[in-house]
C-alpha cells in the first residue's frame, strides 16, 4: 500500500504534538544553585560592635536549598554584613535608594524569567530590598521589599518569608541588600520564582524519537 507523502508528515506531526504536551509549565525556583557573588564587605563587624567575627558563609549557599531552621542566631552560617550605623530605625520606614549598594549580594539566573515571587532566609528585624536587571549593562531596578518588625528575637534569630508578586518582572539579575534596622544583616537563602517549562525525562524524549524515525522508516519501505 502507497502512503503519500502527506500522510507521513502528518503522522510526524502529530507526533511532535504529543510530545509538545508534554511540556508543562511549573512554578520553579529559578534561583537554585545559580551563581552569587557579593559586593561590598562581609564577615567584619564595627570596632565598637557587640558582635564577634565569625566568618561569613560562602555566597554559594545563599542558593544551595537548604533553609536555616527559625532562631537559628544571625551569624551562623550565614552571610552577614554589618553597615557601620548605629542606632535602630524602624524597618517599616525604609524608603528604597536607586541602587542596592554600597553592600549586597547578587544572583546571576543564567536566563531571563518573568519573576513572580521571591523567598528569603533573613535576619528577622531589618529591611531587606531586592533589585533586578535583565543585563550587565543595564542599571538595577527596585523591585520589592521584605521585613519582619515584630518576630522575636531581635537581631538573635533568622526568619524565613516567602511574598508573591502581582506583577511578574523580567530579570536575570537580582541583588538583594539590606537597610536600616540596627545596620547588622545576614541572609541564608535567596529564592526567584518564576514559571519554568518542564522538560521530559531524556528517556522519555530518546523513546520518542526512536518511535518517529521507526514510524518514518516502515512507511518508506512500503510505499
Amino acid at each position: 500500500m502507497r502512503v503519500s507523502p502527506h500522510c507521513r508528515i502528518g503522522a510526524a506531526v502529530l507526533l511532535l504534538l504529543a510530545v509538545s504536551s508534554s511540556l508543562q509549565a511549573q512554578l520553579a525556583n529559578v534561583a537554585l544553585g545559580k551563581r552569587v557573588t557579593g559586593v561590598g564587605a562581609f564577615g567584619t563587624a564595627r570596632a565598637d560592635s557587640p558582635w564577634s567575627n565569625p566568618a561569613s558563609a560562602a555566597f554559594s549557599t545563599l542558593t544551595d536549598g537548604i533553609v536555616l531552621p527559625s532562631l537559628t542566631p544571625w551569624q551562623d552560617g550565614t552571610v552577614w554584613w554589618d553597615n557601620g550605623v548605629p542606632g535602630f530605625t524602624s524597618p517599616s520606614s525604609v524608603v528604597p535608594t536607586p541602587d542596592p549598594g554600597p553592600t549586597y549580594v547578587s544572583v546571576d539566573l543564567g536566563s531571563v524569567f518573568a519573576l513572580t515571587g521571591f523567598g528569603l532566609s533573613f535576619d528577622n528585624n531589618d529591611a531587606y530590598l531586592l533589585y533586578t536587571r535583565t543585563s550587565l549593562t543595564e542599571e538595577w531596578t527596585y523591585w520589592t521589599g521584605a521585613f519582619c518588625v515584630a518576630c522575636p528575637g531581635g537581631l538573635s534569630y533568622a526568619n524565613f518569608s516567602t511574598y508573591d508578586i502581582d506583577a511578574p518582572r523580567s530579570a536575570r539579575y537580582l541583588a538583594v541588600t539590606g537597610r536600616v534596622g540596627d545596620g547588622y544583616f545576614s541572609l541564608s537563602e535567596v529564592e526567584a520564582y518564576a514559571f519554568a517549562t518542564a522538560v521530559p525525562e531524556p528517556a522519555a524524549a530518546a523513546l520518542l524519537l526512536l518511535g518517529l524515525i521507526g514510524l518514518m522508516v516502515r512507511r518508506r519501505r512500503r510505499v
